[in-house]
């Protein structure tokens, strides 16, 4: 007797639909019985797991973002009653082993932020590292009031992580520094001139990071720290990146400490120096690192050297532009 033919939707299941025999769940149930034994014989079959875990999981979700075991469960996608109250009506408690699978995919999920109420207080370390990281840039705390329309005295305090950040915060900050993390305030009057260089001073007092500093995803981490050799030394000329919240380099901070000033100042540069320093641009200059292709005059122009040089620096360490990108 030949299988019937697929049916939409059974195509690429791990398991075959219950009492179907269609031409997938054949095949599905095929590759699921050869995993099994392969499992079993190899002690390594665990079909269900613990379900105390899983609660206990479902239980911090909605403890720390106020989401409900209904709407978690459709997020996740499966149905998290059964598992969280059991079947009351039919006499039946919460069972103490479910599907090992959806164990895991209960484990896995933490809701993402645009999943979150408004209202829910929720941890703030992504949202405080946003607001510095503009401020940083030029962008005092008084623009940012008019912007996120929220009171001065509140943004202050969040900047400092003195005070209690809500969802809906959270999401009109990330916005807002998206637009406007690699872009300067304006600055065409006397008064806006003031306000950004306050800001910026204000900033390096307190050793904010600037945006450059945090890679991908690691803003919102409260474990990581701020990668400052990502950021440009603060010395006039010198392109290295920084070795701490002072923003200078190793070679300027050891002048300073040796003569007390940089006065007068100018960091040089040999070949190997400017390869250096371009290897340095190329991996971290987000203006450059958005192409595939490396425009050479621009790189010259961020190291503020000639592109003849930049070339006969290239030529004598037998390396060509493109080579500085990939990782060493």
């Amino acid at each position: 007797m030949s299988a019937k033919p697929g049916i939409p939707g059974h195509e690429g299941r791990e398991r075959p639909v219950w009492g179907c025999y269609c031409a997938h769940c054949l095949k599905s149930k095929k590759v699921y019985e050869y995993k099994r034994k392969k499992a079993i014989a190899e002690g390594t079959w665990q079909p269900r797991m613990p379900a105390q875990p899983v609660r206990d999981h479902v239980k911090k979700i909605r403890d720390e973002t106020g989401i409900g075991v209904k709407r978690l469960g459709h997020l996740i996608g499966i149905n998290l009653s059964w598992l969280m109250y059991g079947k009351p009506d039919a006499g039946f408690p919460p069972p103490e082993e479910i599907p090992t699978k959806t164990g895991q995919a209960v484990l896995a999920f933490w809701p993402a932020p645009d999943d979150i109420l408004d209202g829910t207080p929720i941890d703030g370390t992504g949202t405080r590292r946003r607001l510095q990281a503009l401020v940083v840039a030029g962008w005092s705390t008084k623009v940012l009031d008019k912007l996120l329309d929220v009171d001065p005295s509140h943004l202050a305090r969040i900047t400092r992580g003195d005070d209690c950040v809500y969802a809906g915060f959270v999401r009109a900050v990330t916005r807002l520094y998206k637009m406007l993390w690699d872009q300067q305030p304006p600055e065409t009057t006397k008064g806006e001139r003031i306000s950004a260089v306050k800001a910026r001073m204000n900033a390096a007092r307190k050793g904010w990071a600037p945006a450059l500093a945090w890679e991908d995803g690691s803003i919102d981490d409260p474990s990581a720290k701020p990668n400052w050799s990502a950021v440009r030394c603060s010395t006039k000329g010198c392109e290295r990146g920084s070795s701490g919240p002072d923003r200078r380099c190793k070679p300027c901070e050891a002048r300073l400490r040796e003569r007390g000033s940089l006065k007068g100042h100018k960091p040089l540069r040999k070949g190997a120096g400017i390869v250096e320093d371009a290897q340095w641009v190329i991996r971290t200059d987000r203006l450059i690192t958005e192409h595939d292709h490396i425009d050479i005059g621009l790189v010259a122009d961020r190291l503020n050297v000639t592109t003849d040089a930049l070339e006969k620096a290239l030529e004598r360490a037998h390396l060509s532009l493109h080579s500085l990108r990939e990782p060493v």
